[in-house]
């Protein structure tokens, strides 16, 4: 049986397709560009994401959230 590839999340932001995506050389950021005429930076390293988060809200992502918004991925918490 051949393997199926399906996603592991889904890319939002742009109003128009993406034409363009590469990575960065350590490979924690994916660049989109976009027939909107925008570029978007995403981080790809969970553990940077999360610590993201936390500090932008000031609190550490409860179970529920990491739920939500990670699915299929450990939850733990970052270090102070």
């Amino acid at each position: 049986m051949t393997p199926q590839p399906h996603p592991l999340s889904v890319l939002t932001g742009h109003a128009k397709g993406v034409f363009a995506v590469a990575f960065s050389p350590e490979g924690h950021t994916l660049a989109t560009a976009s027939g909107d005429n925008t570029a978007r930076l995403r981080e790809t390293n969970a553990e940077n994401v999360v610590a993201r988060i936390c500090a932008i809200t000031g609190s550490a992502m409860t179970k529920n959230k990491w739920d939500q918004y990670l699915p299929g991925l450990a939850y733990w918490l970052p270090r102070p």
